[in-house]
């Protein structure tokens, strides 16, 4: 039955209305605003990609010579004018800050509030921080952010309990393939995994139910492999990023964005929750999220040793 081609066709159309979405959609506030957004975007960036495309015909070197940035890359690496088109490129710098935007500033929040629930984890990562601090003199920039073992295992830890997504590594069969016990894979087919089948497997992580935001550097040989496989490297145990040749691009990025959040909120505020409950975990299929709705309790600290980031810092290192 599963391969009857009404029955796929009835599962994929049935919840649309092709006649009415095109114009009733246009009724909504939401897609004007969303309209007006992206014309607001086009004034940034088409004028930028015109000039990156002119500095990059420029005969001297020097003269040709940019800061590197998304859209340089973008235009550097563009092979057609289709991906080099302006209007293209707004499109796809678009859609990348809104879902780096939405998907780090989730997992900061989840992460504050695992260590909120664990205050003894929240304690041991802020005094790393501080300790830190009094080493580098108080200089913070991407380098220093190195070394701090205990936040980048509290950060490993809430990957591992609530990842973006329940399924990963989807991947389509481009022929019919039978497998050695008789599965037969279609053309068109989607292959995924499931990732807490191994995040939360006993035999990979002892007590894979129960968080434990130090549990990777608990001990020498633990702290060991946690440092050659840091939050932002690609992990077979813990399915964050992905992998191979479509690994998360942005998984750099989104590790120094996080960590300069979580540095500078845990270094200065007191973190709790409302009326003492944690907020639970939101999902929308197999999509996990803490919901924007979610509120949790924050106040300054008297104690906090001002950690301030600078661009004479950063470019520094």
């Amino acid at each position: 039955m599963s391969e009857d081609p009404k029955l796929k066709q009835l599962t994929m159309e049935h919840t649309q209305n092709a006649f009415l979405q095109p114009f009733l959609v246009w009724l909504l506030p939401a897609k004007w605003r969303l309209q007006r957004g992206w014309r607001e975007l086009r004034r940034f960036v088409v004028p930028e990609v015109h000039r990156q495309m002119a500095e990059s015909t420029c005969e001297d070197p020097k003269d040709g010579m940019t800061s590197p940035s998304l859209i340089a890359w973008m235009v550097k690496d563009g092979r057609t004018e289709l991906e080099r088109d302006p209007h293209l490129l707004t499109t796809l710098v678009g859609s990348i800050a809104a879902g780096s935007t939405y998907s780090i500033g989730n997992f900061i929040c989840q992460a504050l509030s695992d260590l909120a629930a664990h205050p003894e984890v929240l304690d041991t990562v802020r005094a790393e921080i501080r300790a830190r601090h009094a080493q580098i003199g108080g200089c913070w920039g991407f380098a220093t952010l190195r070394g701090l073992d205990n936040l980048e295992s509290a950060m490993k830890e809430t990957a591992r309990l609530t990842p973006g997504t329940l399924i990963v590594y989807s991947r389509v069969v481009q022929r019919d393939h039978i497998l050695e016990n008789g599965t037969l894979l279609r053309k068109g087919q989607f292959v995924t995994i499931s990732g807490p089948s191994r995040t939360r497997d006993e035999s990979v992580f002892a007590h894979a139910e129960r968080y434990d935001g130090l549990r990777f550097c608990a001990d020498p040989k633990a702290l060991e492999q946690h440092r050659a496989l840091p939050f932002s490297s690609v992990d077979t145990d813990i399915l964050t990023w992905g992998s191979g040749r479509w690994a998360c691009p942005g998984r750099y990025l989104a590790d120094m964005t996080a960590k300069i959040f979580l540095v500078k909120l845990i270094d200065e505020y007191d973190i709790a929750f409302v009326d003492g409950v944690q907020p639970g975990r939101s999902a929308i299929h197999e999509f996990l999220f803490f919901h924007p709705e979610n509120k949790m309790l924050l106040r300054r600290r008297n104690d906090a040793v001002g950690i301030e980031w600078t661009n004479e810092n950063t470019a520094a290192v």
